[in-house]
């Protein structure tokens, strides 16, 4: 795995590659799919970046949308090459988030500090999506 990159070269690159493999769910590389690049948009927002990839899956012959919430990394698997592209995007998760951050008292949302130890909180806050762009 290589290097944080900025979610601009990623924005770039997608305009560059005709489609892209992905997984609806987050975590579930086995259940990818192939789509055609459409467009795509990127927001910045207060907890990371938003990105909505606009794809069309030839299997169903149908226009879907996915987004990616809450972007906090982008990186550039280091065994991409001229034939794909892989990127992983870790993604926060909100509310683990907010409950790690009211149990160590950095907010008041009033949570039950016991539903999770800190190990548990840490670890699941975070999930990881993979983009394979390809020709």
């Amino acid at each position: 795995m290589s290097e944080v990159l900025p979610i601009g070269l990623l924005a770039q690159d997608l305009k560059t590659w005709e489609s892209v493999i992905v997984s609806e769910m987050p975590e579930i590389p086995r259940n990818e799919t192939k789509y055609k690049i459409k467009g795509h948009h990127l927001f910045e927002t207060i907890h990371g970046h938003t990105l909505i990839l606009d794809l069309y899956n030839h299997k169903e012959d149908k226009d879907i949308s996915i987004s990616f919430p809450d972007i906090e990394e982008v990186r550039l698997n280091d065994l991409s090459n001229q034939h794909q592209h892989k990127y992983y995007l870790e993604c926060k998760v909100r509310l683990l988030d907010y409950k790690l951050k009211d149990k160590k008292g950095e907010t008041s949302i009033g949570f039950n500090k016991d539903e999770f130890d800190d190990t548990t909180l840490m670890k699941n806050s975070y999930m990881k999506y993979r983009l394979i762009l390809v020709n």
